[in-house]
């Protein structure tokens, strides 16, 4: 499990967000939840193994996941 604190930009409260990620061979399940839990996204997708699928490949499908995953934050995220 991947956990990163996400801040938010300017003008918003200060929220910490948290990512956490599942991926194996067969499927990636990541969740986008705020410090109190709530889960604000979730992305299932294909399995994002670099032993299986090379790194290459891996990489390209985990970056995808994550911009969508990201993509359900309601406010400008600053850092990741």
């Amino acid at each position: 499990m991947i956990n990163k604190i996400l801040h938010i930009a300017k003008g918003y409260a200060a929220m910490k967000y948290f990512i956490a990620l599942d991926s194996g061979g067969t499927k990636t399940d990541a969740v986008l939840c705020d410090e109190t839990g709530h889960i604000l996204s979730r992305v299932l997708d294909k399995g994002c193994n670099a032993g299986d699928l090379g790194f290459p490949v891996a990489r390209v499908r985990l970056a995808d996941i994550m911009d969508r995953l990201l993509a359900g934050v309601q406010h400008p995220v600053a850092a990741v």
